[in-house]
């Protein structure tokens, strides 16, 4: 199972990504801003209930988006940036 994992990855340089998100994970109360949060309906890796409940644990302004056609990658939904452009205008 690791070389399969290492396969991708030529150096150890390569995994910096895998290895840093842990740590942009918020996991207290305490985060300062702005939080939008936007839930791909057809997530089939966290789902749709975690998510919402993550959605919680942030004290102040949070927008939270539901976006129907969108797995767990939103950001690589095909009409991503168009979809969020608009839904933020005026928001923030």
């Amino acid at each position: 199972e690791i070389q399969a994992y290492d396969a991708p990855h030529p150096t150890a340089q390569y995994k910096v990504g895998p290895r840093i998100f842990p740590e942009l994970v918020p996991t207290n109360t305490t985060f300062p801003g702005v939080v939008y949060m936007a839930i791909g309906m057809k997530d089939p890796v966290i789902g749709v209930a975690p998510m919402h409940s993550m959605s919680k644990i942030f004290p102040g302004k949070i927008f939270v988006e539901e976006v129907e056609e969108a797995g767990h990658f939103v950001q690589e939904w095909d009409n991503a940036m168009r979809f969020f452009g608009g839904s933020l205008k005026g928001k923030l």
